[in-house]
């Protein structure tokens, strides 16, 4: 199951755009872009976003979404790469599995792009886990952190929504 759409959307649940102060998604994400004093190309720019069934099958699919949102982007392989990571994340630690569904929104600008994914949220926070770790799981959000100019999330037990911004001169 994917529902890919342009422009404004909302998903089967505001919890995670009420955490944020808004009455529904796009609302949301624009006022998370001016909290956190995103780029401006960000801000006018229109977001591309997909919902996806809370599947692990539907990884690849939000790969390829997020690859073909960020079209002509210098940092691709980088963004799609941590996309991946939030949503394994959102199918791993959240109330997205099992029948569940996961947003991806990624917006892109000429020197910067940011990707968040919207999820059934958990009681748990998500944070980086130590990368030194012979464990084959666990380092998703390091990675973001490493990689990432910025990360991060809103929202809880009912919804969440985690978030990153990739920068790169020029533009």
């Amino acid at each position: 199951m994917r529902y890919c759409r342009r422009g404004p959307a909302s998903t089967s649940s505001d919890a995670p755009a009420r955490a944020l102060g808004g009455t529904g998604w796009d609302a949301a994400a624009a006022r998370l872009l001016r909290l956190l004093c995103f780029p401006e190309d960000l801000i006018i720019a229109v977001p591309r976003r997909c919902v996806f069934a809370g599947e692990a099958s539907q990884v690849r699919h939000a790969r390829a979404f997020v690859k073909d949102a960020l079209d002509g982007c210098p940092a691709v392989d980088t963004v799609v790469l941590l996309a991946s990571e939030l949503v394994t994340n959102a199918l791993i630690h959240t109330r997205s599995r099992h029948g569940g569904q996961f947003e991806v929104v990624a917006w892109k600008g000429p020197s910067s792009a940011c990707v968040a994914v919207l999820d059934g949220g958990s009681d748990d926070m998500p944070s980086p886990g130590g990368t030194k770790s012979m464990s084959e799981s666990g380092r998703g959000l390091a990675l973001v952190d490493a990689l990432a100019t910025s990360w991060g999330h809103a929202g809880g037990r009912d919804g969440r929504i985690t978030w990153f911004l990739v920068r790169w001169p020029g533009g």
